[in-house]
């Protein structure tokens, strides 16, 4: 009986610790479900966290891309705009080139003129001086002004028709361009 005693207090000292142990276990157990628990919400937390930062970044870089994207079409613009005005410059400066050219050809045109005017103005000086002489004698008898006028004139004097003298030398045409 003793022997049993002593194998019943055995069984019940190892039922004792196992029963230790498995409490010991079941504590551990909960404690390691509790740290589970808190690790899988504070992953979920900084997971939830990184799909936030991602949705940021691709917000971002969506703009950037947007912003990318509106900035190449305006340098497009900008080239071809630039492209224009160069042509819109090169065709206005031909056009001032041809005005100049212009310009410089009317401004020797109206030298030429005023030279030829001037000219024109001396000869008919010249010319009224040569009959001047002619127009006072005139006054005294018509058939001795013809005469005198045929013998002064450089070029002969009245036509037999009674049409205007021919100046000859003082207005040629040669001297007189127009």
């Amino acid at each position: 009986l003793r022997r049993l005693q002593q194998l019943n207090g055995l069984l019940t000292e190892q039922a004792l610790e196992a029963q230790r142990e498995l409490d010991g276990r079941a504590l551990l157990q909960a404690e390691l479900r509790a740290e589970h628990n808190e690790l899988g919400a504070e992953e979920a937390h900084e997971c939830r966290l990184g799909h936030e930062r991602l949705d940021e970044l691709a917000e971002v870089e969506g703009a950037r891309r947007r912003d990318s994207w509106k900035l190449q079409n305006q340098a497009q613009l900008l080239v071809r705009l630039v492209d224009q005005l160069t042509k819109t410059a090169t065709q206005t400066s031909l056009q001032l080139e041809g005005a100049e050219a212009t310009y410089e050809q009317l401004k020797e045109e109206e030298q030429a003129t005023e030279r030829r005017a001037e000219i024109i103005k001396w000869k008919l000086q010249v010319v009224d001086s040569q009959l001047r002489p002619h127009k006072s004698r005139g006054a005294r008898g018509s058939s001795s002004a013809a005469a005198s006028a045929s013998s002064d004139s450089p070029g002969g004097g009245a036509s037999a028709s009674g049409a205007a003298p021919d100046f000859g030398a003082a207005a040629s045409a040669a001297d007189v361009e127009v």
